[in-house]
């Protein structure tokens, strides 16, 4: 079984581009997990024969489920008596619907959203989002100030987007990212697009669980390369150049900006000086690994939980950006950040100064 680049963070190396030990494939992401009813096995008289030969297989599919909890889910208080599920539905797994209900039921016992089983279907529609193209707007909203929007990182294409927009936007002199809206997708795509707006800088730092083992992860941008530290190693990786150089940046939150969107904004602020402008952003602090099993069917289990640069973390708190504005219409958001880059440019003001970032800014909720 391999893992799928889409949730990459492995956590970004190790922990979520591991390889397991299941003869399956390879790995994605995908929606939330319905509540549905229990199996009841019932006797149904001219009910077809069960096929043995598919039985074995959805059995041997639920095992692997049910190993790979054990063996990387975050919370480990909540698999006491996880062997009571092992071989619960093992006589009432003979076809794909019963499948997703059996593993719907065990992974429910969990209480965690961000853990969820899905049907090849989901997975493929899932699949489809890693080859979307056009999820990096760009242009010029003033004279001199860049607009960049980054819709998503569960695209493949996203690094290389930015790195487009970035040089396309060489002449500006300063850039507004907006992050509303983004739902967050792969930590390495994230970890890239963060190198091209730093010299070096600390992206974030994450404690997770690898086949029942505690590991620890950091990442940092170096001058000439990405380091990932991984208890006493150190692994290297190329680096994006810094195209964005020093120029003052503000970023766009909402709600809406979750997960890796997060962590990229949370990064930028810390480690390079952005602000942010918006409202609180979701509170997704958490990362999942992703499997895809031979019939295309996936699963998606939360194995790490991670750290902003200043130690904090946003998991069910969200960030408060610096300059708390709602939208509209006309979008105020991005006018107010227009006319502070005007005013910083025309040396009314100093950017340093904009809404600098009180200590009690994000509240750490829990850490682990």
């Amino acid at each position: 079984m391999k893992t799928n680049r889409v949730l990459s963070s492995s956590i970004v190396t190790s922990l979520l581009l591991a390889l397991c030990n299941f003869p399956a494939t390879s790995a994605s992401l995908g929606g939330f997990t319905s509540s549905l009813r229990p199996l009841i096995a019932t006797l149904i008289i001219g009910r077809p024969p069960v096929d043995s030969q598919q039985q074995s297989k959805f059995i041997k599919e639920y095992d692997e489920i049910w190993e790979l909890i054990q063996n990387n889910f975050l919370y480990r208080n909540r698999l006491h008596n996880w062997s009571r599920w092992r071989h619960k539905f093992d006589d009432q797994l003979v076809s794909p619907q019963a499948m997703q209900i059996a593993v719907d039921t065990m992974l429910g016992s969990l209480n965690d959203p961000y853990t969820f089983y899905r049907n090849a279907n989901a997975t493929s529609q899932r699949n489809q989002e890693d080859v979307e193209t056009n999820v990096v707007d760009y242009r010029m909203v003033d004279q001199n100030i860049g607009y960049i929007r980054l819709k998503t990182f569960c695209s493949k294409n996203c690094v290389g987007e930015m790195r487009n927009a970035l040089q396309q936007l060489k002449g500006a002199k300063a850039i507004v990212m907006d992050l509303r809206d983004n739902k967050g997708g792969s930590i390495e795509d994230a970890f890239r697009i963060f190198s091209m707006f730093v010299k070096s800088g600390r992206f974030t730092s994450m404690r997770g669980v690898d086949q029942k083992n505690i590991v620890q992860e950091r990442l940092t941008v170096g001058k000439t390369k990405l380091l990932n530290r991984r208890g006493g190693s150190v692994s290297f990786q190329s680096r994006e150049r810094n195209i964005s150089k020093s120029r003052p940046l503000l970023i766009l939150v909402d709600g809406r900006t979750k997960s890796a969107a997060e962590m990229l904004a949370g990064a930028l602020r810390d480690s390079a000086g952005a602000k942010l402008i918006g409202t609180k952003t979701y509170g997704k602090g958490v990362i999942q690994r992703v499997w895809e099993f031979d019939n295309n069917t996936s699963i998606k289990v939360t194995s790490a939980a991670f750290l902003l640069p200043s130690g904090a973390t946003i998991h069910g708190v969200g960030i408060k950006p610096a300059i708390k504005v709602s939208s509209g219409k006309s979008d105020r958001q991005l006018q107010l950040a227009r006319r502070l880059l005007r005013a910083n440019q025309a040396s009314l003001v100093s950017f340093k100064s904009l809404g600098a970032r009180p200590n009690n800014q994000i509240i750490a909720k829990d850490r682990i």
